[in-house]
């Protein structure tokens, strides 16, 4: 046997789950040089084993815990560990997280109030107090009420302990070839059962944790009544999917009010993924985590995964090639396609499904070596800091929707309407006084920005390399945050608040636009001449100078708005790459930060 199938069959997380569960089933028992792939094939994921399984291979396989035991306390699980190898201790866990959470809180209470970065020794000591991995998980379930159906399947996998090596065989059986209809897998299950004299109900509720499109409700074939009623499942069927659930699963309990938790989780889409690189990544990805608001979580989910495997590529490549730079072409969306997300809103008693969604990894990127992995790496990180400085309130946090909409869609207006966004909140919150800020804005480095956009659209390079549009862009900045991040004794030139408001609002009319720039144009080489002079008239010299913007700067912008029949796309361009940190800059934050 060499390919197994898993049909799509509701186009939700449970697909998915079922076919992580049955690669990872495949995983546990084979030999360890065995390569297990998931492939997605439409309309089905294909699970490709190389070498073929022999029938030998089912003559040597033991029992195999592949499901942790559920312990709601610390002497039930003092109890389970009697019998069992693998016990979740769910009340311990909640309890060092708890530790975990207040002893980062007050070293950041700490050191802030000095205006000090927590040391890197007492951070690693902090992380040492790190609660398991799967605890949002076994939360989540926990949560969602799903205790007793997990514990049935624990019982089921149990009644195998001593025949193990026969429902693995029959298992991978029945799903060598795509099929819908399980009753005769289950038939076959429970004569074998029988025969053992062991005996359990192999009909189960679909779990709504599990198959979030399957609910309880009113659901005939046939109108022959309205009684409403759970949607049945099969107990193997709902243990592989439990054994999907922690292998390619996250969870997240997201606070909506002072007791009020909603729930989210999210499942990997393979692509062409093999499971023992899955599992490398995946357990990298989870110690990465953020909780937060729902659409916090999204952004960094897609960001956080794509960069541990952008990291594993240049690791594993550097292993095999002793660090020489490797030559490849690869694209994170040819390995995954992304995750799918159900949202589960709490209604008081219970928890109901109020948002399926998918969220796909950036299609855009791609990498060609293990340099360009270093370097995509770093740029994600400086994203990440970003998004997550962010407060869960104000416009800049809705504009959050802008920017997780370019990272599945590779909209690149949508990024940047989110970048416009912030640069209003930036020029905001950077005069106030540290202590005051809402959050310390952290803008994208110019070089950067230019490498993401470049990357979306290689037509866009001629606009950034355009030299009319750098000296405009370079003379924003020069009139906003330049000016705010540096100390106000070495500022020559007035900060000009209000400008990005008002750019907004030009950019959707090309005339109104160009005669916004003319304007501002005006202004700056003005207020440079005048500055000038003043400075001559005292016998000074300006800290520094800023250089004219020419005629000729403004007609290769409006040159670029007729070329790319988009005045709005060079308009909202120039915002962001005009807001983006240069080095220069860097340097002037770093400074005024320790005054």
């Amino acid at each position: 046997m060499r390919n197994f199938y898993v049909l799509k069959m509701t186009d939700t997380a449970t697909d998915p789950l079922l076919a992580f569960g049955l690669a990872e089933l495949i995983r546990m028992v084979v030999p360890h040089e065995t390569m297990t792939t998931i492939m997605e094939e439409h309309p089905h994921y294909k699970i490709d084993v190389d070498p073929p399984l022999e029938e030998k291979i089912f003559e040597d396989i033991g029992y195999t815990e592949l499901l942790y035991q559920l312990a709601s306390s610390p002497q039930e699980a003092e109890n389970l560990g009697e019998k069992y190898n693998f016990i979740f201790d769910l009340e311990k866990e909640r309890k060092r997280r708890d530790e975990y959470n207040k002893a980062w809180q007050d070293m950041a209470k700490k050191f802030r109030k000095d205006g000090k970065k927590i040391p890197q020794d007492i951070r690693s000591q902090i992380e040492t107090q790190r609660p398991d991995i799967r605890l949002p998980l076994f939360s989540v379930l926990s949560s969602l009420k799903a205790d007793s159906g997990y514990r049935k399947v624990l019982d089921f996998q149990e009644l195998f302990r001593d025949d193990f090596s026969w429902l693995v065989k029959t298992i991978l059986e029945w799903f060598s070839q795509p099929r819908t209809d399980f009753s005769e897998l289950a038939k076959e299950i429970k004569g074998r059962l029988k025969k053992n004299g062991r005996e359990i109900n192999l009909n189960q509720t679909a779990l709504q944790l599990l198959n979030p499109a399957q609910g309880k409700g009113i659901n005939q074939p046939k109108a022959s009544g309205t009684s409403p009623g759970n949607i049945g499942s099969y107990v193997f069927l709902e243990w592989l999917k439990f054994i999907g659930y922690f292998v390619g699963g996250v969870a997240q309990q997201i606070q909506t009010g002072p007791r009020s938790w909603d729930k989210k989780i999210f499942v990997l889409l393979p692509r062409h993924l093999a499971i023992n690189t899955h599992n490398v990544i995946f357990n990298e990805f989870r110690q990465t985590l953020y909780g937060g608001t729902s659409i916090k979580f999204d952004i960094l989910t897609v960001l956080n995964y794509t960069k541990k495997l952008l990291n594993y590529w240049e690791t594993e490549t550097e292993a095999d090639k002793n660090d020489v730079v490797i030559d490849f072409i690869r694209r994170p969306c040819d390995y995954v396609t992304g995750f799918t997300s159900v949202y589960y809103k709490n209604l008081g008693q219970a928890d109901a499904v109020s948002n399926i969604t998918t969220l796909a990894l950036p299609e855009w990127l791609r990498v060609k070596n293990t340099q360009e992995c270093r370097k995509w790496q770093d740029i994600l990180d400086e994203h990440i800091a970003l998004i997550r400085g962010i407060p869960e309130e104000g416009k800049e946090f809705y504009a959050l929707g802008s920017y997780r909409d370019f990272i599945s869609s590779s909209r690149i207006i949508s990024l940047l309407d989110f970048l416009g966004e912030y640069a209003v909140a930036t020029m905001r919150e950077m005069p106030k006084d540290r202590s005051h800020r809402r959050f310390y804005p952290q803008r994208l480095g110019e070089e950067n920005l230019k490498e993401v956009l470049i990357m979306v659209e290689n037509g866009y390079k001629k606009i950034l390399e355009t030299p009319g549009f750098v000296n405009l862009a370079k003379a924003i900045r020069q009139s906003t945050v330049s000016l705010q991040a540096a100390p106000k004794t070495n500022r020559p030139y007035d900060v000009k608040y209000g400008l990005v408001q008002e750019m907004k609002r030009k950019t959707l009319d090309r005339n109104s636009l160009i005669k916004f720039l003319s304007d501002f144009i005006a202004t700056y080489n003005a207020e440079n001449a005048r500055k000038v002079e003043v400075a001559r008239d005292r016998g000074q010299k300006l800290p520094w100078y800023r250089s004219n913007i020419s005629t000729e700067d403004l007609e290769q912008v409006i040159a670029l708005m007729d070329e790319f029949e988009d005045a709005e796309l060079i308009g909202k361009m120039l915002m962001a790459y005009g807001f983006a940190r240069s080095r220069r800059d860097a340097s002037a934050e770093e400074e005024t930060a320790t005054n």
